[in-house]
């Protein structure tokens, strides 16, 4: 395979001090060799841009550090601003914390150029990977978060998506051509999270591929804004038969995501995906008998039999 393909990677980080240089050391350690990473920092306050500024410093060919003067306050809003500034033909995404397997570049590189070739590059197209799971020392705690998580990766279409995300943001790789769409939306307020955001629009406009190879130590931390959940976990199942938890709120601000996407896309999104999309976006208008038999006629449902009665319980 060629390589010379330049491969960005966007990293944003807040106060990962503790982890960041394991991080950046994983990457730096790739098979793969021709790439360049551009870190957002949200305004740390623990050190974490001292270290890297030490990298930029030592590897200026390859670290690009972004200097703003704003506090995003979430992962979404930072990486959705990394997007804008991405110009290579293929992108990756990166958490601060976590540690990348060293043909974690080359395994997706393969898989894209492989389903450009199939679809054409002009395809909106997006692959992740499954991931290790691993406690805060690195210990292994599941060798497969998709299984930990009880999570399909064939669950692609958008009556899936549109109800949950099988997409984790740090072992994705995106062609410009998926990039270059996702930014066209109107307001970021009602994107939950810009994989999940990025797996609507390549479900509707070109193609999600899964590898099912971990390339990712996905380190478990208290500092996690997103982790790896056992549902096989007593706790866990109690919390989602037994109490209301949030699940209808959670769920609504799910339509809402629907409806900015209609409100993004109206001119472009085919109309059986169209009329799904505002169909979902509206379901809180509705009593809850309708919304049921919605969820069962459009199969509108989570994965699982535990999300699935929590869903019906409490949405």
């Amino acid at each position: 395979m060629d390589m010379n393909h330049q491969i960005t990677i966007l990293m944003a980080t807040y106060n990962g001090k503790k982890y960041i240089s394991q991080q950046l050391d994983s990457i730096l350690s790739q098979t793969y060799p021709t790439w360049k990473i551009i870190i957002s920092d949200d305004m740390s306050i623990d050190g974490t841009r001292e270290i890297l500024d030490l990298y930029r410093e030592k590897y200026p060919e390859k670290i690009i550090t972004l200097q703003k003067s704003i506090h995003f306050g979430s992962a979404r809003d930072n990486f959705l601003y990394l997007m804008k500034h991405a110009e290579t033909k293929y992108l990756m995404f990166c958490d601060q914390d976590d540690i990348w397997e060293k043909n974690k570049i080359l395994i997706s590189l393969e898989k894209m150029i492989y389903l450009e070739n199939q679809f054409g590059e002009d395809c909106p197209i997006l692959i992740h990977t499954d991931l290790e799971v691993v406690d805060a020392n690195l210990n292994r705690l599941a060798s497969s978060f998709m299984k930990y998580s009880n999570l399909d990766s064939k669950r692609t279409k958008l009556n899936q998506l549109l109800i949950q995300n099988i997409v984790t943001g740090c072992t994705v790789m995106i062609n410009s051509t998926l990039n270059k769409l996702a930014l066209n939306y109107q307001d970021q307020r009602y994107i939950l999270m810009h994989d999940w955001w990025l797996a609507l629009t390549a479900s509707i406009f070109g193609h999600i591929d899964f590898i099912n190879i971990s390339t990712v130590k996905y380190r478990q931390h208290n500092s996690n804004s997103v982790g790896a959940k056992n549902i096989r976990n007593i706790d866990y199942i109690n919390s989602k038969i037994f109490e209301n938890n949030n699940i209808r709120s959670s769920i609504i601000t799910t339509t809402q995501q629907a409806n900015q996407f209609l409100v993004s896309y109206a001119d472009k999104i085919p109309a059986e995906y169209k009329k799904l999309l505002k169909n979902y976006a509206n379901l809180y208008n509705n009593n809850k008998i309708f919304r049921i038999v919605y969820m069962f006629k459009c199969k509108v449902f989570k994965y699982g039999i535990m999300r699935k009665i929590a869903q019906i319980l409490w949405g």
